[in-house]
C-alpha cells in the first residue's frame, strides 16, 4: 500500500469526544514499508480541553511535524485514524505499550502497529503561546496564486522562545503544518518548512503580509490578510 504525499492528504474534521482509555496519551512510533523505504509515522496523543483526545502526526522523512489529525475516533481501547484514502484501526494493549492493528486502503489491508516511545506527547510549538506586544501574532488568510489559487491560512503565535507558525491548506486536507523556523525582523517575516519557504513584509498596521511562497525552486505570489474575527 502506498502513502505517497501523505503530508498533503490527511483528512480533518472535528474531534469526536468518546470515552477512551487514558493509555492513549503519549508519543508513539510506527514504521511502514513503501517500496524500498521505511516510512516512520509518529503519533502524539494529548487530552482535549473539552474531553476526548487531540492527535498529531509527524512524518520525519517528509519534514512534516505536528499535523493535526482531528478526524480521529477513540472508543474504549480502540482507535481509528484517517490517512487520506486509507485509515488505521488499532487497539491499545493492557500495558499501554503498543497500539496494534492494520492500515486499510484502496490497495487492501496491511498489519501496522505503534509502539510507545514516551508517556508525554510532543505538542505543537504554538501550544505555548504568550502575549504578543508587537501585534504580529494572529491568523492570516491567503491564496497561492497558481493553478487558480490555493487557499491557505498562516497561524502565527508568540512563544517564550520567539514566534512559532503553522500552515493550513484545507483543499489538501493539511492542518497544522509546523514551521521549522520563524524569523521576524522589523516588518519582514521569513517562515521555513522542510518543503517550502514564505517570505514577506507586514503592512504598517500588521493587518496583512505581502510576500512570496518558494517551493521547488519556484517563487509564487502569496499575500495574506488577517482573518476575520482576529483583528
Amino acid at each position: 500500500m502506498r502513502l505517497a504525499a501523505l503530508a498533503l492528504t490527511l483528512l480533518t474534521a472535528p474531534v469526536l469526544a468518546q470515552p477512551a482509555s487514558p493509555k492513549f496519551v503519549g508519543s508513539w512510533s510506527g514504521t511502514m514499508k513503501q517500496g524500498d523505504q521505511d516510512i516512520e509515522i509518529v503519533l502524539n496523543v494529548a487530552p482535549a480541553d473539552t474531553g476526548g483526545f487531540r492527535a498529531f502526526i509527524d512524518l520525519p522523512s517528509q519534514n512534516v511535524r505536528s499535523m493535526g489529525v482531528t478526524q480521529a475516533t477513540f472508543r474504549g481501547t480502540d482507535v481509528t485514524l484517517p490517512f487520506g484514502p486509507a485509515r488505521f484501526e488499532g487497539r491499545v494493549d493492557a500495558a499501554g505499550n503498543t497500539i496494534a492493528g492494520k492500515m486499510i486502503g484502496p490497495g487492501g489491508e496491511a498489519p501496522f502497529s505503534f509502539t510507545r516511545t514516551s508517556a508525554t506527547p510532543t505538542l505543537p510549538s504554538t501550544e505555548a503561546a504568550v502575549e504578543d506586544p508587537d501585534g504580529r501574532a494572529g491568523d492570516y488568510d491567503g491564496a497561492i496564486q497558481a493553478g487558480g489559487g490555493l487557499a491557505t491560512t498562516l497561524h502565527l503565535r508568540r512563544t517564550q522562545d520567539g514566534y512559532a507558525a503553522t500552515l493550513d491548506v484545507p483543499a489538501q486536507g493539511a492542518v497544522g503544518l509546523s514551521a521549522d523556523a520563524v524569523t521576524i525582523e522589523g516588518d519582514s517575516i521569513s517562515v521555513v518548512w522542510g518543503f517550502g519557504r514564505y517570505a514577506g513584509t507586514f503592512s504598517a498596521d500588521s493587518a496583512g503580509i505581502d510576500g512570496t511562497w518558494t517551493q521547488g525552486g519556484r517563487d509564487i505570489e502569496l499575500d495574506y490578510t488577517r482573518s476575520a474575527g482576529d483583528e
